[in-house]
């Protein structure tokens, strides 16, 4: 599992947005990200609708709008996190698909775990 140095950045998560269903067919969830000595940065991360069911599949469980928003918090977040641990950049908005989270089976693989680690 990556993992961001804690004196280095910090993720924080904001909020899910509103409408994002209707407009672009997925759960956002929001997060601002500080890095010390940069501008802090929102970042929206849109997990679509076919990512959604996969998880939900993968995982056995029904994919409800609880479901959604707390899988795209926990897949933003490691997203990020992700990135970051690599020096990538971080662009503002972030698309997670079906066919981005088969082309990283690992990153499928730490998603499952924490979405397991997190479930209700």
């Amino acid at each position: 599992m990556t993992t961001l140095q804690e004196n280095e950045a910090s993720i924080q998560f904001e909020g899910l947005g509103s409408g994002a269903h209707e407009l672009f067919g997925g759960t956002q969830a929001n997060f601002l990200i500080n890095v010390p000595g940069r501008p802090d940065r929102e970042i929206a991360v849109l997990v679509n609708d076919p990512t959604m069911e996969f998880l939900a599949e993968r995982l056995g469980v029904e994919n409800t709008q609880e479901f959604r928003d707390r899988a795209a918090e926990v897949v933003g977040r490691l997203w990020i996190t992700r990135a970051m641990d690599r020096g990538l950049r971080v662009p503002p908005a972030i698309t997670i698909s079906r066919n981005l989270l088969e082309q990283n089976p690992d990153f499928v693989t730490e998603v499952e775990a924490a979405l397991r680690a997190t479930a209700a």
